[in-house]
């Protein structure tokens, strides 16, 4: 609605998220932080991120379709722009930590991950649809409140288990 034509909306997200989680893979390893803290870090600007969306994003929305078309365009992508960027560094950051400690999950990260980009991307409408958009972004909040406790907690070095990872 914001963007006036379903046509218009998933070119701006869809341009949008591609370009920035692109970015930030391509930052994620630039960042000089231990992969763990830069999960953590990730996870929380997420839940920051989404958060806000879910208690201010109707107001946010009913003050943007005053504006001219270009300004909303130029709104959207810069929401989705920090959002899709941070999307961007959980994954290359936990194959790297996978490649050091547990090099044999690495496919199984692969496949884990297109699974459930798929099962996602339908799972997500279908939420939306039963519990609304503010309700599926609260449960997005949920998950990236459970994604900075696994990434900060969950992941112990294979010499701390006792697993070797080769």
């Amino acid at each position: 609605l914001l963007l006036s034509h379903p046509i218009y909306s998933a070119s701006v997200v869809l341009g949008s998220i591609l370009v920035f989680a692109g970015v930030g893979s391509l930052s994620a390893e630039r960042v000089k932080l231990k992969p763990q803290t830069r999960l953590c870090l990730a996870a929380g600007v997420l839940w920051g991120w989404v958060g806000f969306h879910a208690l201010f994003g109707d107001r946010l929305f009913e003050t943007a379709l005053a504006l001219p078309m270009g300004y909303r365009v130029g709104l959207a992508v810069l929401l989705l722009s920090v959002l899709a960027f941070f999307l961007g560094w959980p994954f290359p950051t936990g194959l790297r930590i996978l490649q050091r400690d547990f090099p044999r999950l690495v496919p199984w990260a692969w496949g884990i991950n297109g699974c459930a980009s798929v099962v996602g991307a339908v799972l997500g409408k279908a939420l939306a649809m039963s519990l609304g958009l503010q309700g599926v972004m609260l449960l997005a909040c949920a998950l990236y409140g459970v994604a900075v406790i696994v990434s900060r907690y969950g992941f112990t070095s294979p010499a701390e288990d006792g697993i070797r990872g080769s």
